[in-house]
C-alpha cells in the first residue's frame, strides 16, 4: 500500500520569556526549529533521517493515516514513548512528504516529561533508542552504511551527554549511579562514531 505521512519542517517552539502581574501565567515567545527539508522522501532515507534526529520522532507534527497504526501502540507505562514508536510507522510507509509550513504550535512548559530529567526517563529514552538499532540491525541491515551508523550513534551520544550533564547536578542514588553508567557509554560509543579522544572530567 501506498501512504503519505506528512512532516511539518518546521514548528513553534515556546519557552518562559518573562512574568507579568496582569497575567495569569508565563509570557511565551516563539521560535523555529528546522528538521528535515521539503520534499518527499523514500522509507529508507525517512529512516536514516530519523536516526539520526533529523526527523523529529515526536507525533504532533505529522499527520497519518489511520491504517499505519493497526498494529502498532506505544509502550505502556514508558516516557519517551515516541522515540520508540515512531520509526515503526515510518518503516510501513512507501512515502513520506515534508512541508514547510510551521502549523503547529509547541508550548515547553516547567514540569513537562521532555523538561525532567530523571533516572526513569534517561532509562526510558535509552531503551527507545535501544530497540531503534535493533530494528535496523535486524530487518534493515543493508540499508545503513557504516556513515549513517555514525550519524546514528553521534545523535544519542549528544542527547546522552545532554542527559548527564542534568543528571551529573542531581543527588539522587538512582541519577549518581546511572551518570557513571552514561560516562561508560561514551567511550563505548567513541569508536563506533570515530572520535580518537574522549575527554573525562576529573
Amino acid at each position: 500500500s501506498h501512504f503519505l505521512f506528512f512532516i511539518t519542517k518546521r514548528w513553534y517552539h515556546t519557552f518562559p520569556l518573562s512574568k507579568r502581574s496582569d497575567c495569569e501565567g508565563d509570557v511565551w515567545d516563539h521560535r523555529l526549529y528546522p528538521t528535515a527539508d521539503k520534499g518527499i522522501y523514500t522509507r529508507i532515507d525517512a529512516l536514516r533521517l530519523a536516526a539520526d534526529g533529523t526527523i523529529n520522532p515526536g507525533v504532533w507534527n505529522k499527520l497519518y493515516k489511520s491504517a499505519l497504526w493497526k498494529d502498532i501502540r506505544f509502550p505502556e507505562g514508558h516516557v519517551y514513548e515516541n522515540v520508540d514508536t515512531t520509526y515503526r510507522v515510518v518503516n510501513l510507509c512507501s512515502t513520506v512528504c515534508v512541508i514547510d509550513e510551521p502549523l503547529y504550535m509547541y508550548r515547553k512548559r516547567q514540569g513537562a516529561i521532555t523538561e525532567v530529567v530523571s533516572a526513569k526517563n534517561v532509562n526510558d529514552w535509552l531503551m527507545a533508542r535501544s530497540h531503534f538499532e535493533d530494528f535496523i540491525k535486524e530487518n534493515i541491515p543493508d540499508a545503513f552504511s557504516d556513515e549513517h551508523l555514525r550519524r546514528f550513534y553521534r545523535s544519542r551520544l549528544n542527547q546522552m551527554i545532554s542527559f548527564y550533564v542534568s543528571l551529573s547536578k542531581q543527588d539522587g542514588d538512582e541519577e549518581k549511579t546511572l551518570s557513571g553508567e552514561l560516562r561508560k557509554r561514551f567511550i563505548e560509543l567513541r569508536s563506533a562514531i570515530g572520535l580518537e579522544k574522549c575527554s573525562r572530567s576529573t
